[in-house]
């Protein structure tokens, strides 16, 4: 009940989408004040970003700056949406899975390895579509407060799913070795 809004964080570079978040932001049909956007993170985009929100006069921008770890656990605990939209195949994406561990669910993009830790019950566009991210943006907006806990929980619990212990690493690697050493 205490969470409201976007989150994103990350280095403000080109790639992260950060411009395009503020686009889908701007032009998406939503109360602004009940669905602040919170902006974390820095990088060389910052004076440009904070043109744009004032040059584009985007209300419900909040610019964090750099957070230390602990308030960026706490701004991610905080979010009803984790928003997290590259546009240049992004590794893995842990800011998904940060927030997927306290049950935040994430809007993110088809990029690299955010497919898979998005998790199923993320809202998705593909990289660079204005209009899907602005429609997703919307959608987690008007969603009906079940249907967000039910997804908070499920994504936080098919987490479990995804994330192995580390001694199941080292349990695949023996049986591996194992079978090597058997048909040398």
């Amino acid at each position: 009940e205490k969470r409201s809004g976007f989150f994103f964080v990350g280095r403000w570079i080109p790639n992260k989408g950060l411009r395009l978040l503020l686009d889908a932001y701007n032009a998406a049909d939503l109360d602004k004040q009940a669905w602040p956007l919170r902006l974390a993170g820095d990088g060389p985009l910052r004076e440009v970003i904070l043109r744009k929100i004032d040059a584009d006069r985007i209300e419900g921008v909040e610019v964090l700056g750099f957070v230390s770890e602990e308030q960026r656990k706490n701004l991610t605990r905080r979010t009803k949406w984790m928003v997290t939209p590259p546009n240049t195949n992004e590794d893995l994406g842990l800011t998904p899975l940060e927030a997927r561990n306290v049950g935040v669910p994430c809007i993110v993009t088809n990029d690299g390895g955010l497919l898979e830790t998005g998790g199923t019950n993320a809202l998705r566009s593909e990289p660079g579509d204005l209009a899907g991210l602005t429609r997703s943006l919307e959608t987690a907006a008007r969603m009906e407060e079940a249907e967000y806990q039910e997804r908070s929980r499920h994504t936080k619990e098919e987490l479990c799913d995804y994330l192995q212990p580390l001694s199941r690493y080292a349990e695949e690697y023996q049986k591996l070795v194992g079978s090597l050493s058997r048909t040398s």
